[in-house]
């Protein structure tokens, strides 16, 4: 099976190499091959540093991407990190328009998956969210610095992506706001109980508290009248 991984998780992810059991550094950002469409490479800095001790792993020394840890052959696969690399990393794609090759605009890039044993790209993920499958080895991408260039067929590939997280929070806070309100009726029918007040008190309803505020004034009233006539 192919498993896909999506890249943007691999950030920070804590590289070990295999033959020596190290900790090598966390990863700081993905590289692609522009030409080939595929990972080249993740940027390792120790203690997730930004700096000049920044190496590069290309993508056939990696033996595991876990859930946790990625996995290395060596220490030797930490490379001298090469100038001409950054300008293809997944941080400068993000954002990207998707165009396809008769001008219509079908989206910005937010994330990509890949094939975890080729590193190739698989899926494009869009603002939305919604997803494009694409397919490298039978289609023409080009991947420019301002956009990437899809087949034209690929405007009916889109496809909107699975909210089953975005509706399960919905479902959570709608439980969770549904148990805040009877909590507070609980409240409520707790005060009319000790204070003896109407049982329009212990339902919510906003007219009692109206009737409230005009016996209130009603009252203020008539103690104004008395103390005058004193």
């Amino acid at each position: 099976m192919n498993i896909r991984e999506k890249l943007s998780t691999l950030h920070r992810k804590l590289v070990i190499s295999y033959d020596e059991g190290e900790k090598l550094g966390n990863i700081t950002n993905i590289y692609f091959d522009r030409a080939t469409c595929s990972i080249q490479g993740v940027s390792v800095a120790p203690r997730f540093s930004m700096s000049e001790e920044e190496s590069l792993v290309s993508f056939n020394s990696i033996q595991r991407l876990g859930k946790h840890v990625v996995i290395v052959s060596d220490k030797e696969s930490l490379e001298e990190f090469p100038q001409e690399t950054e300008s293809n990393s997944l941080r400068d794609l993000k954002g990207i328009k998707i165009v396809t090759e008769d001008g219509k605009h079908l989206g910005e890039l937010l994330d990509v998956n890949v094939f975890s044993k080729s590193g190739v790209i698989s899926e494009i993920l869009l603002y939305g969210p919604k997803k494009l499958k694409i397919d490298v080895k039978r289609d023409e991408l080009s991947i420019g610095p301002d956009a990437i260039i899809v087949p034209a067929k690929y405007q009916k590939r889109i496809v909107n992506m699975d909210t089953t997280t975005e509706r399960g929070f919905v479902i959570h806070t709608g439980k969770a706001s549904l148990t805040v309100t009877e909590s507070i009726k609980n409240a409520l029918a707790g005060m009319a109980a000790k204070m003896q007040l109407p049982e329009e008190f212990e339902t919510g309803d906003p007219s009692i508290f109206a009737k409230g505020k005009e016996e209130k004034i009603s009252q203020e009233a008539n103690g104004r009248k008395l103390a005058s006539s004193k």
